[in-house]
């Protein structure tokens, strides 16, 4: 766990998810065996974490390293940790991830249809905890509008994400690095601007205050959205390979660039600036994508001198879907 001041808070926020889980687990036993294999799969909290330390600063003017919380403000943290993790059941089928941080990932280890339905569950799991809270109603029905609204934000982030699949011919003649971050503001930063505001709220700050931290979260999710790109293409997220992003930015190599293999002459797309369409690789070719049928991607990464040196691909397209792989449905 980083040493830092939210340190304290995923701690505590550990502990209270863990106490969630069994009653969870306990309301429906068709849901059970799918919801309990994604809660193997816990990341670091930081949302409730953030919700938790946001509270106290609002209320004690500080964070503090043995956090007393009230226990209405740690089930509205729950809360937003059940939203982001229906997010993640949903996203990693839309996207075809076969891991998350280790384990497979819910449709990998059920299938699509339980997929859906476990994160739909956790969605509603989201609300019910927002509604069994023992504080006053006006500040209740201010949690679910706010949650409702949020969760739409991030359901239409992930919508017009979908643009970011199309040929890259089509990419090449619109601002891509404006639809990315339009992307990344809606589906990412309703995931920060909700516990901001969440703890706004039940710290009892004024509305009209509450709505100004939407602006202040939006460029957080931006900046979260973007490292995490760049970590499921260069780094270890425990998926065992490159995840799918929203961001295949040819910035992370300057020297990154798409070839036809039939021809080995000019690159398509030349570096610097192109955002090559998610998921390009691997499914959108599979549907109908034959502008280009030998696309290979080529990188070039940093050698141990730091100077940029060719490698051998990080990825192909291919006329085979992976097996049991949904999207080769689509």
């Amino acid at each position: 766990m980083a040493n830092d001041m939210l340190a304290p808070y995923q701690e505590h926020a550990q502990h209270a998810w863990e106490s969630l889980q069994p009653g969870i687990l306990a309301q429906d036993q068709a849901l059970a065996p799918m919801l309990a294999h994604h809660f193997k799969s816990t990341g670091k909290l930081l949302r409730p974490a953030l919700t938790l330390a946001f509270f106290d600063q609002l209320v004690h003017g500080q964070t503090t390293a043995t956090p007393q919380t009230p226990a209405h403000v740690t089930q509205t943290a729950l809360a937003i940790e059940l939203l982001h993790n229906a997010t993640l059941v949903h996203d990693d089928l839309q996207d075809g991830d076969t891991q998350r941080r280790g384990i497979p990932t819910v449709w990998k280890a059920f299938d699509a249809y339980q997929a859906i339905n476990a994160g739909s569950a956790l969605y509603f799991h989201a609300l019910q905890q927002i509604a069994n809270l023992a504080i006053q109603p006006l500040s209740i029905v201010r949690l679910q509008r706010l949650l409702a609204s949020q969760t739409l934000a991030i359901i239409a982030g992930q919508a017009l994400e979908k643009q970011l699949w199309r040929p890259l011919e089509v990419l090449r003649s619109i601002d891509t690095e404006a639809l990315y971050l339009e992307v990344v503001q809606k589906k990412t930063s309703a995931l920060f601007a909700l516990p901001m505001m969440s703890a706004a709220i039940l710290a009892d700050i004024p509305e009209d205050a509450t709505l100004v931290l939407e602006e202040v979260a939006r460029p957080l999710g931006a900046l979260f959205q973007i490292q995490d790109d760049i970590l499921d293409l260069y780094g270890n997220k425990g998926r065992d390979a490159i995840g799918t992003t929203s961001l295949k930015v040819s910035q992370v190599s300057p020297h990154c660039m798409l070839f036809d293999t039939q021809t080995t002459k000019s690159p398509l797309v030349c570096t610097t600036s192109c955002v090559v369409p998610r998921r390009n690789h691997r499914t959108r070719y599979l549907v109908g994508h034959r502008s280009y049928p030998s696309l290979r991607c080529f990188g070039c990464f940093p050698s141990k001198d730091g100077t940029a040196s060719p490698t051998v691909p990080r990825c192909a397209l291919t006329r085979n879907p992976r097996p049991q792989d949904p999207h080769a449905l689509l």
